[in-house]
């Protein structure tokens, strides 16, 4: 993954800085009969790599080297860091503790092998340092940092190869997934190495390397015939159906589809790959996904939940490849998770499921991996909503999973329902969406039902204040397409006009005027109470709603109403406007941005707020970017024939 490296020793900053600024409290000085001048001096000539003055002073106060500065570090902490394996011995031979933990745990090794110091390393692990830290292990670490020779001493030291983190990956895992062929082939070097270690969804090194050539490119083809003669196997499945040997079919990779193809008596295919370009788009609350060409999935934006898939950064600035997804037919965002129908009909979830919206059959902070929903097959619609997920059946059934504390998956008042769930009533569905507490689907019949959170009136009913059981939404006729946002609902209605109704404090029902902003911030609300033509549009071809606003697709051009929030240049208003101009084919609304796909470009447009649009900013946060902009995403080049 790019950058990963960068991340991995960022996490280290604080030690560069623990360095730099190295403090001890007088208290600790004269707690120890030190005077605090020798401390300094000693500290410094540490971090100097100043054998010279560190020596005598040594001699003469030997309780230096258990001494910890204001982080809780240990001059072998320091001496680590600053990568001086002179200093390191002579603390070492003066008693310093090899594992002695800073304030987060992490023991000098940790500090030694982030800066990829084999001599520092070597020092610590011959007086018995342990390879073993809070969050990662130093074999863990060694891989990120891409260092062959570390690699292999930590492992002639006892360093468990097989290990895993979080979400079940093995260090293997992570080297083959970045795409680093040197540390692939120094854990390759291990016995002990298991090259079919599958992680909590059933995801192999293998299946992460063949996806990681792509991006890597020939170079990594070494690696990947190490692995099969190690034994890896091309044909294990993981819980998605994804096999070693779809994703090369799949991916078109010529240069990959020999080996595996001799190892499964399959031929390779022909033709050459082709440029990857977004076939759609989706929007969660600051995060987005694209369903691309090659039937692959991949997201960017917010990712503190591992919604945007498994990867360190809370942010990703450009659209990141989500690893062992292929054959995805639809792809979907919730609120901080994410979801992919598959082409057999099945789900795929990952990032927040902590009201069991992954229908995993239980409640954790995240799952970063995409995980394959159980009970719910011949799939052929997705809905999300900020924390529950709906399927619409092939036989016309929707099953919901998540939080229904407004009855959003057809159960009244429950804080999560874990696995997926039959909406009572709905037989015969022939369209489904989601809205951030409530959601609506088309019957045959024609009718629209709604069920879920009723407190703007977004049911379309508002007698009531929620509703696990679906309510008629009266007087729409029959509806072509269903958009719902925030608390507010709309419809395109087979006379290819839309109707709104719900909340309409930022216009984004399309009627009246939006609540002025000092009415708002006093909590004074506006409601269209029932379905009302959006005056002003016309016919339109497409329709998405989002947090405060919604959008639609006339003739090639995107016309929005509502407000974004944040500092939008443009003051929320009912009437709509021409957010983008021409050659757009479909629209995507979120919580507090939009993405546009073109016929001109096979890079989606988004504009919006708070740095959830994938600009390639490079960690630039802007508060709003009314102006359309590329997301821009890696698409290489078709592979020329010989």
């Amino acid at each position: 993954m790019p950058g990963r490296e960068t991340r991995v020793l960022l996490q280290f900053a604080v030690v560069v800085c623990a360095v730099a600024l190295v403090r001890l409290p007088s208290a600790r000085a004269a707690a120890t009969e030190i005077d605090e001048h020798v401390v300094y001096e000693f500290f410094d000539a540490v971090k100097d790599g100043d054998v010279a003055t560190a020596k005598p002073l040594l001699a003469k106060y030997r309780k230096l080297v258990q001494l910890k500065t204001d982080f809780d570090q240990t001059a072998t902490h320091v001496a680590a860091s600053a990568g001086n394996a002179e200093m390191m011995k002579l603390l070492l031979s003066k008693g310093a503790d090899p594992n002695a933990l800073d304030e987060y745990g992490k023991p000098p090794i940790l500090y030694s092998v982030a800066q990829a110091d084999l001599e520092v390393s070597r020092a610590l692990l011959a007086k018995g340092a342990k390879l073993v830290g809070p969050a990662r292990t130093a074999l863990a670490l060694a891989v990120q940092v891409d260092s062959p020779p570390l690699i292999g001493l930590l492992l002639a030291k006892g360093a468990a190869p097989n290990q895993t983190d979080d979400e079940g990956w093995t260090p293997l895992h992570h080297a083959a997934w970045d795409g680093k062929a040197p540390a692939v082939m120094a854990l390759l070097q291990s016995p002990k190495i298991d090259t079919n270690a599958q992680d909590l969804g059933g995801v192999t090194p293998l299946m992460l390397a063949v996806q990681a050539s792509r991006r890597v490119g020939a170079t990594f083809l070494t690696p990947i015939r190490a692995m099969l003669a190690k034994g890896a196997r091309p044909e294990l499945a993981a819980q998605t159906g994804v096999t070693a040997a779809r994703i090369v079919l799949a991916m078109r990779l010529r240069d990959v589809a020999p080996l595996l193809g001799t190892a499964m008596g399959k031929s390779p295919p022909t033709d050459p790959p082709p440029a990857l370009a977004a076939q759609e788009v989706a929007t969660g609350v600051a995060h987005g996904c694209l369903r691309l060409s090659d039937s692959t999935a991949a997201c960017w934006g917010g990712n503190a939940f591992r919604q945007a898939g498994p990867f360190e950064a809370n942010v990703l600035d450009t659209p990141e490849a989500v690893p062992g997804l292929v054959g995805v037919a639809q792809v979907v965002t919730g609120g901080f998770h994410s979801c992919a129908r598959l082409e057999h009909g099945r789900v795929a979830c990952w990032g927040n499921n902590e009201q069991g919206q992954l229908g995993t059959g239980k409640q954790s902070r995240h799952i970063a991996m995409p995980f394959l929903v159980p009970n719910v097959t011949d799939v052929v619609e997705l809905a999300a909503g900020r924390a529950f997920t709906c399927a619409r059946t092939a036989a016309g059934e929707v099953k919901c999973w998540g939080d229904s504390r407004a009855g959003q998956c057809g159960v009244p008042e429950t804080e999560a329902v874990l696995e997926p769930h039959q909406v009572p009533s709905v037989f015969n569905a022939t369209l489904l969406s989601a809205g951030t507490w409530h959601a609506c689907a088309v019957l045959g019949s024609g009718k629209t039902v709604c069920w879920g959170d009723n407190s703007r009136g977004q049911l379309g009913e508002p007698m009531i204040e929620s509703s696990a059981a679906p309510v008629t939404v009266p007087a729409i006729g029959a509806a072509k397409e269903l958009a719902l946002g925030d608390r507010h609902s709309c419809v395109r209605t087979d006379d290819d006009t839309v109707r709104c109704w719900g909340d309409n404090t930022m216009g984004q029902a399309g009627s009246g005027r939006p609540v002025p902003r000092s009415d708002r911030m006093a909590g004074i609300t506006s409601v269209v109470p029932a379905p009302t033509r959006v005056d002003g549009l016309g016919k339109v071809e497409g329709l998405s709603a989002g947090g405060g606003h919604t959008c639609a697709l006339k003739a090639g051009a995107v016309w929005c109403w509502g407000g974004y929030g944040g500092n939008d240049a443009r003051a929320p208003q009912s009437s709509p406007w021409v957010q983008h101009p021409a050659n757009a084919k479909a629209i995507r609304v979120g919580g507090v941005f939009a993405c546009a796909l073109t016929t001109t470009d096979a890079q989606p447009l988004c504009w919006g707020a708070e740095g959830s649009l994938g600009l390639g900013l490079q960690g630039e946060r802007i508060q709003y970017e009314p102006t359309p902009m590329k997301v821009w995403f890696v698409r290489p080049e078709p592979v020329p024939d010989p």
